[in-house]
């Protein structure tokens, strides 16, 4: 009985580590991808800065919400100014799933459904990224 219980507890133990080394490098490898959005940041500009601001708004959204959440509002605000009802439909989806993720439903809501209704005003249908646990 004590040897199945040394097992056990070995095999829960490898489990847990490789788990842990699993999302280590999950977080090194996303943590890489938005040093390189950022660096292109810096010198980016019209619609390739508003296109940046998104992809880090929704980079940053499962570990900093608030973060994800500043970057979406730039993106909109840049989005609007250009026309661009692509990249302001995504940025109130971005910025739907940070107030998602800051338990503010109320105002994800409220972004999910303005998405909606500007991808319907101009006649396209909504995408799969509708989901608030996108």
């Amino acid at each position: 009985m004590f040897g199945i219980r040394i097992k056990i507890s070995t095999l829960f133990l490898l489990n847990l580590s490789f788990c842990l080394s699993v999302l280590y490098v999950n977080n090194v490898m996303s943590q890489g991808n938005i040093n390189v959005l950022e660096n292109k940041l810096e010198t980016a500009t019209g619609e390739e800065r508003t296109a940046l601001l998104n992809q880090l708004s929704q980079a940053y959204h499962t570990g900093f919400a608030q973060k994800s959440l500043e970057y979406g509002k730039e993106a909109l605000k840049l989005a609007r100014e250009q026309g661009d009802i692509n990249e302001e439909t995504s940025a109130y989806i971005n910025i739907g799933n940070a107030y998602s993720k800051l338990k503010d439903h109320k105002s994800a809501i409220a972004n999910y459904e303005q998405a909606r209704s500007e991808e319907r005003r101009v006649g396209k249908e909504c995408r799969s990224r509708w989901s608030p646990y996108h």
